[in-house]
């Protein structure tokens, strides 16, 4: 089962490395999917666009495998990280994405965010079958001097 959850990673690590390279279709690809979602609103599935939904199922999919692989990794002994990663993202990157959506930062902030996925990844990866850096104990020592 361990495998299985890193060797998901590892296709993750692949998928944001495609992403890295083709990173300014994706975006051009993400604010025609904002367009074609207002279009559609309220819609049914039957009615909607087919390039509404092909957008859907091939951003979707990746994005939903993703989360739940994220959320899985908290019970992983890289909990610490995957709690980190996730803290970053909606804490930092989403509010920023939302603040410079159509702009030329937006871009680059993809950008940094692909290469903190790619970072990320590859040390969770390395991590599990190399490093095994455990930080467990002291996260749980640091806690218990806060509450002192």
């Amino acid at each position: 089962m361990r495998d299985f959850f890193y060797f998901i990673g590892i296709l993750f690590l692949i998928y944001e490395l495609y992403y890295l390279m083709n990173i300014r279709s994706f975006v051009e690809g993400t604010y025609k999917f904002i367009e074609l979602q207002k279009v559609n609103k309220g819609r049914s599935w039957e009615s909607s666009d087919e390039e509404y939904k092909n957008l859907l199922i091939g951003r979707g999919c990746p994005a939903l495998v993703f989360f739940l692989w994220m959320h899985i990794g908290l019970c992983t002994n890289n909990w610490v990280f995957f709690l980190g990663f996730l803290i970053i993202q909606y804490l930092v990157m989403q509010p920023l994405n939302k603040l410079t959506k159509y702009t030329p930062i937006y871009l680059f902030l993809q950008f940094l965010n692909t290469l903190l996925g790619v970072g990320f990844t590859l040390f969770i990866i390395l991590n599990a079958y190399h490093l095994n850096i455990d930080i467990t104990p002291q996260v749980i020592e640091f806690i218990d001097n806060l509450f002192k």
